[in-house]
């Protein structure tokens, strides 16, 4: 199934994950050492706030990843383009005019 084929690779992939982790525990474990894993994680972890939270903080130009619904998340855009100003290019149109947005960016 997809959960142990995620496990496996994770496993393989040097991350310390366990049996009994979740598929988000999975996703929040990878984000958290590399942000350009979400690019490969299922629609419902890229919509998923304390997925991409944990994302962008570490990798602001994950928000790229991130579902359109996220992109639009005032405090998701504002953690992204506290990390790297560059990722205020994927926040959604209104937040790229959002006066506190663009000056943390």
């Amino acid at each position: 199934n997809d959960m142990n084929m995620a496990f496996l690779a994770f496993r393989n992939m040097g991350f310390k994950v366990t049996e009994h982790m979740s598929m988000k525990e999975l996703v929040l474990a990878a984000v958290q050492t590399d942000g350009e894993l979400l690019a490969a994680a299922n629609d419902e972890m890229k919509a998923d706030k304390e997925v991409v939270l944990a994302t962008v903080r570490h990798y602001g130009l994950g928000l790229q990843n991130a579902a359109d619904i996220l992109k639009a998340d005032k405090e998701v855009s504002l953690a992204a383009v506290a990390n790297y100003g560059w990722g205020l290019k994927f926040a959604s149109s209104d937040l790229k005019s959002d006066k506190e947005v663009v000056m943390v960016a």
